[in-house]
């Protein structure tokens, strides 16, 4: 057995109950780092990571695997090029069989010459720790952290010392990827922390079965080249039915190849211009969302869409995104909740579209249930404008039993600039805490922030809150998918973004039970049961609120 071997076997041999227990633990790692920087280490040539494992596993192998016991029990035949890559611990260290190997050994000698022979003699290092448990403790702290100057002073011939081992920028953690265990206490509460700051491998999951099951869009560039759009007005007419322009049958493109190719692959904006247009005054501030087109004086504009379509984008899919859609069916079926229990805790197949039509207010809620995982309410608050739709009374809506529809899951209550206070306040008493909201930010036709001056008493409202409200402790949604911040252009009044939904959806999952409450006809959706007074007449599919509906309807009746 050499030099190192006997070195090793004696530091092992001295340092048994104070390498298993705290603080080291039984850490390999930690014990190699204890083992070079203290005084069993001579001589110039260190023991390396390779070879203090390969060490350990032969003095294993002399006692027939009776001198370690390791966790795993294979631990000393894995190999680790990096130490900090290694959690293997060793539970228990065989006093007796390292004395018999010693006593073997002729090689142990404690002079500077380590070829002479000499008996085996205890070293006089073993009588530098202490006895009691407390002065062992500080003893090996000492020596991992190097806090002490006076056994520093002992070790300036060591190469490696425990203040360079922690401060060295190699071993400084970057990211989540470069996770290790440290040796100091310092670097444990830096490990802790930057464990915390980690992100767990669910929420990879979670973003990934997103874009799995999130549907593809065809996306067009749009032209900003002016001249472009007066010559395709020439060129154009004007569809008034699905505001759509399409190109003449007499239009000829001539030795314009430029644009030509920019007509086949973008989108271009043409002005619409009427009898009564008077272009001097600029472009109308409604644009497509204004109620008097026909009679307008202002600019207005309609969209025409690539000529690669052959079509509008209505009535001429894209094959690919066909394919897409058949790809994001077969991905529904994978079940979203990976920590606890969905809502509803039965996996249920995604219901095709249902609305009932009646009036909120006097609707009984226990119809409905309470097993939903998410709701979207859009009151309709009153607000000082006219508006083609009735309004409700705040204390009308606050008096509506919306805490009988939920055990947990998720609220989102739409709310205008006076009522954001008033919708926190109204959810809290429905037994929900207000964790966010999301933000809409309202864009035009031109893709440019509106500015119509319909909203708002001071300033322009070019923008829309949706507060998000959580009952209970609903593990199963996914969180940190989506951000805050929603950009998309406005349609007719009070209609909101079909981008909010794939938000939700995202959310909460494909099969979870969704409600929305103050839904018209444009809001009803597969998976989805929308109620309001706007929708045409009554559709059910699931036949427990069907039934429960009939009933009460019954009873009203009489």
């Amino acid at each position: 057995m050499d030099r190192k071997a006997v070195e090793i076997t004696k530091f092992l041999l001295d340092w048994n109950y104070l390498l298993i227990n705290a603080p080291v633990s039984g850490s390999i790692t930690e014990i190699y780092f204890c083992f070079i920087l203290s005084n069993y280490s001579k001589g110039k040539d260190r023991v390396s990571w390779q070879q203090f494992i390969k060490y350990l596993n032969m003095l294993n192998k002399v006692a027939h695997g009776h001198v370690l016991d390791c966790t795993p029990h294979n631990a000393l035949q894995l190999t680790y090029e990096d130490p900090f890559k290694c959690f293997n611990r060793i539970n228990y260290i065989n006093r007796l069989s390292l004395s018999l190997i010693l006593k073997r050994s002729k090689q142990l000698t404690h002079s500077e010459n380590w070829g002479m022979e000499e008996p085996v003699k205890r070293s006089s290092l073993s009588s530098d720790i202490p006895t009691d448990k407390a002065g062992q403790y500080k003893y090996l702290m000492t020596l991992i952290e190097g806090s002490d100057h006076s056994l520093k002073k002992k070790w300036r011939s060591t190469e490696v010392t425990s203040e360079r081992i922690v401060n060295n920028s190699k071993l400084v953690p970057l990211d989540g990827d470069d996770i290790y265990s440290m040796t100091s206490r310092s670097g444990r509460l830096i490990q802790l922390e930057l464990l915390l700051r980690s992100e767990c491998a669910s929420h990879h999951l979670i973003r990934e079965r997103a874009r799995l099951q999130t549907s593809e869009r065809e996306f067009y560039d749009c032209c900003e080249n002016p001249d472009h759009a007066n010559q395709l007005s020439q060129m154009t007419e004007f569809d008034r039915q699905v505001n759509y322009c399409k190109l003449k049958k007499s239009a000829w493109f001539g030795r314009n190849s430029l644009l030509a190719k920019c007509v086949n692959e973008r989108m271009h904006f043409i002005p619409v211009i009427q009898q009564q247009t008077d272009t001097k005054l600029g472009d109308c501030s409604y644009l497509d969302t204004c109620h008097k087109m026909e009679s307008c004086r202002y600019v207005h504009y309609g969209l025409l869409m690539p000529q690669s379509l052959q079509g509008y984008p209505e009535k001429s899919p894209n094959d690919k995104l066909q394919k897409a859609g058949l790809k994001v069916k077969q991905f529904t079926r994978i079940n979203n909740f990976t920590r606890g229990e969905p809502v509803c805790l039965s996996s249920m197949e995604e219901l095709p579209p249902q609305w009932i039509n009646c009036d909120v207010t006097k609707l009984n809620f226990d119809v409905l249930g309470n097993n939903w995982g998410v709701i979207i309410a859009d009151p309709s608050w009153t607000i000082h404008m006219n508006l083609n739709y009735s309004s409700m009374k705040d204390d009308d809506l606050l008096s509506l039993r919306m805490d009988k529809l939920q055990k947990e899951g998720i609220y989102l209550l739409w709310v205008t600039g006076r009522t954001i206070e008033m919708g926190r306040k109204f959810l809290k008493k429905w037994g929900y805490r207000v964790l966010n909201q999301i933000t809409w930010i309202k864009t035009s036709q031109l893709v440019r922030t509106i500015s119509t001056g319909r909203t708002g008493h001071w300033l322009n409202h070019s923008k829309e809150h949706l507060l998000v409200g959580v009952k209970g402790e609903p593990k199963w949604m996914n969180c940190g998918v989506d951000p805050q911040i929603l950009i998309s252009s406005t349609r007719e009044t009070s209609r909101k973004p079909e981008e909010i939904y794939g938000i939700v959806e995202r959310m909460v999952g494909l099969r979870v039970k969704k409600l929305e409450i103050f839904g018209r006809q444009h809001n009803t959706r597969p998976g989805w049961l929308t109620i309001g007074n706007q929708l045409q007449e009554t559709h059910l599919v699931e036949k427990e609120i069907s039934i429960k509906y009939s009933q009460w309807l019954k009873s009203n009746v009489k």
